[in-house]
């Protein structure tokens, strides 16, 4: 039995109840967060310095090699799609579609992000999103501020976590940290 099959009837449920109003107000609202964290993708957070071992972290939990290391895009998310594909967009706002993985020698040189899309079922329950922390400690504080709006998961990788990194985490809620792990 699978995860899936496993909480599908309890999606259902909880659906339903939502639906026929079977809850008190206060707890209607905390059902329908319940309700969308069940039907999305865990998203796993991925991020730190340039070098610290992203690439490399997330290729070995997939099993494969899919980022390439040394990847020079500040954000590169790996989601669950129907075949493999890249999307690239662009600093002017563009998009750019290409069919296969993340292929260093097509990547363009000013993409600002990155979406792969792979078949692999393992991704229909997560997501994985890397983030790398460049630029001056302002641009890193912020991309950190954007990581706590949306992830599920954060997996700082780091070689050192020196007193910057340490600022840096200092900013991270604490209920995001009591389900975040240190990669050393």
């Amino acid at each position: 039995m699978t995860l899936t099959s496993q909480i599908e009837p309890v999606v259902r449920q909880l659906q339903a109840a939502l639906e026929r109003r079977q809850f008190p107000t206060e707890w209607q609202q905390w059902g329908t967060r319940l309700l969308d964290h069940l039907c999305k993708p865990v998203q796993v957070a991925v991020m730190g310095l340039p070098g610290s071992g992203k690439s490399t972290l997330i290729n070995m939990m997939l099993g494969r090699s899919v980022v390439p290391r040394g990847s020079w895009i500040p954000v590169v998310e790996i989601a669950h799609g129907p075949q493999e594909r890249t999307t690239y967009e662009l600093e002017d706002g563009q998009c750019l579609r290409c069919a296969g993985g993340l292929d260093a020698a097509q990547m363009p040189e000013n993409a600002i992000r990155a979406r792969l899309e792979l078949t692999d079922p393992g991704l229909t329950r997560q997501n994985f999103v890397e983030i790398g922390l460049q630029g001056g400690f302002g641009h890193q504080m912020s991309m950190v501020n954007w990581v706590v709006q949306w992830a599920d998961i954060i997996v700082w990788c780091t070689e050192a976590f020196e007193e910057g990194e340490a600022k840096l985490w200092a900013s991270v809620p604490d209920e995001i940290k009591d389900h975040s792990f240190l990669v050393l």
